[in-house]
């Protein structure tokens, strides 16, 4: 989801070179639409566009036209939003190549078990009913039950072929075990033998200090390989 431009992942982005952008789901907080599982792909599929300089921006304080021609785009999912990233390519093609997945959720069956997904649920429902706007006719608590095999990120890998795949997970997190990251990293590793993915793990719990622990990690391996020199 968006910020107000003062991400603790922009220092870390910056270091390295690269520009940090970091949009509103359709249908979340500034973004106009209805929030779906759809929508969330959309929104990577619009960013990716406008990244790549196929449709243009505007800058709302100026009202002057932003055009950007990114070389490299770096996708990046935290939590509930690293249950997305692995279905950017359900609807269309990408031209993504790496992704990173920080304390992400990839298994909804491991995931229903635990109470904050009913919490989680009520509490967008009735308290941040117009900051997710279409939630409550959306399929995501069907989704985070674990009733929509086809949304349940680590029974469909497919998407992942041919992408390079960073895995960062805390040792001590309560709200999505560290479990995931692995199960998902060796079935990966077991389906698609030439799918490069890395997990790292840290001793933190369900924080922010992961995504930056994890975006330190993934830039890192990409800037000794010369793979840098765009949009994160």
């Amino acid at each position: 989801m968006g910020d107000g431009g003062d991400s603790a992942l922009w220092p870390v982005a910056k270091r390295f070179g690269c520009a940090l952008f970091v949009p509103d789901y359709i249908g979340h907080c500034r973004s106009s639409g209805k929030f779906n599982f759809k929508t969330n792909i959309e929104t990577i599929c619009e960013s990716e566009d406008f990244l790549k300089g196929k449709i243009a921006g505007v800058d709302l304080e100026t009202g002057l036209q932003i055009k950007l021609a990114s070389k490299t785009i770096v996708l990046v999912g935290s939590s509930w939003g690293g249950s997305v990233v692995p279905f950017l390519e359900k609807y269309r093609k990408s031209s993504i190549s790496y992704l990173g997945l920080f304390k992400p959720v990839l298994d909804w069956y491991m995931q229903k078990k635990s109470e904050d997904v009913i919490r989680t649920d009520t509490l967008i429902k009735k308290g941040w009913k117009y900051v997710y706007r279409g939630y409550d006719k959306s399929d995501w608590l069907d989704i985070s039950l674990g009733k929509k095999s086809e949304f349940n990120p680590i029974d469909n890998l497919d998407y992942l072929k041919g992408k390079t795949v960073y895995l960062c997970h805390g040792k001590n997190d309560k709200l999505v075990s560290s479990l995931q990251s692995t199960s998902f990293c060796k079935k990966l590793k077991s389906k698609f033998p030439e799918v490069k993915v890395k997990l790292k793990l840290v001793n933190q719990g369900h924080t922010s200090r992961v995504n930056i622990s994890g975006l330190k990690f993934m830039l890192t391996d990409m800037f000794r390989k010369n793979l840098l020199g765009g949009v994160v």
